[in-house]
Parts: C-alpha cells; structure tokens; sequence
C-alpha cells in the first residue's frame, strides 16, 4: 500500500491534485500505470460536471478482482471570503470512467483510509502553507508520512 505517483493538472478548469494509489494500479492500467492512469483521468475529467468547483483531489486505484479503473473524486468550493475558509468538499466515484450510484458507494466507500490521510495531509498543506489557489496547485506538501510519500512526480 502506498502511492505511487502525485501529479496536477494545474491548467485545467479547475486544476486537480492527483494521486496514484498503490493499490491494484498495475492489474488496471498495465506496465506505464501512472501515465496511463493520468491519461484515463484527462478523458474521464472532460464528462464530469466539475466547472462549479474550485479545485479537485482525485485518488486513482485499480479494483484488483476486476481490473477496473477507479478514481475517487473530491470537489472543493464554497471556501468563504478568504484562501484559509473552510471549504464543503463533495465526493462521487467513478468505475472505468462511469459515475458510480451512492447505492455503490456504501458497499466500497468513497475512499479508503490512506485516502483520507491523504486529504487530510492536503488541507493542512493549503491552509498552513499557502496563501492562494494557484500558489497551492503548484506546491505539494512537505510533512508526508513515509507510506504516502509518491515514488514519483509525474
């Protein structure tokens, strides 16, 4: 368990953070699974209603019975009048690009724990390290807890 590569797409509407996770990365996207992985959020980002958020986190797995290509999403917005508000955070999942229903989504949960250190690692990062969106787009956290350190930066 772990992470396998961060990476941002800082010039997208909005810019999104994302992790590849360890877990069943391989099984679903192959030898280059980072890249690919990265690849398969572009094309599934342009069918997602996500103009209304301020930025996103996303977690990339792979189910390992299924092969599928999973992405749990996390949308920030409304943050208040100022960079350190406190911001509602919506959440959906997606199996091999398609919208998974909440129904789905009590069995397996809309992230799994590392998934939440890793948020949690986020927003401490926005709040207590930067002082704007794009300053905090174009950083990455610095206290990370060695099994959530990425082996790489893509």
């Amino acid at each position: 368990m772990g992470i396998e590569a961060r990476f941002t797409l800082s010039e997208h509407k909005p810019p999104v953070i994302s992790y590849v996770h360890t877990d069943g990365i391989y099984e679903a996207y192959g030898l280059g699974a980072p890249e690919i992985a990265k690849e398969h959020l572009i094309e599934v980002l342009e069918t997602q209603n996500v103009q209304d958020y301020l930025w996103m986190i996303t977690i990339m797995w792979g189910d390992i019975k299924t092969k599928d290509k999973m992405i749990d999403w996390f949308g920030y917005n409304d943050i208040g009048d100022t960079w350190n508000g406190n911001p509602a955070i919506s959440s959906w999942v997606t199996r091999n690009g398609i919208l998974q229903p909440r129904s789905a989504q009590e069995h397996q949960g809309i992230t799994c724990g590392e998934g939440i250190m890793i948020l949690g690692i986020e927003e401490e990062h926005r709040k207590e390290s930067t002082s704007s969106l794009e300053e905090y787009v174009h950083s990455k956290p610095r206290n990370v807890p060695f099994n959530l350190r990425p082996n790489r930066h893509i």
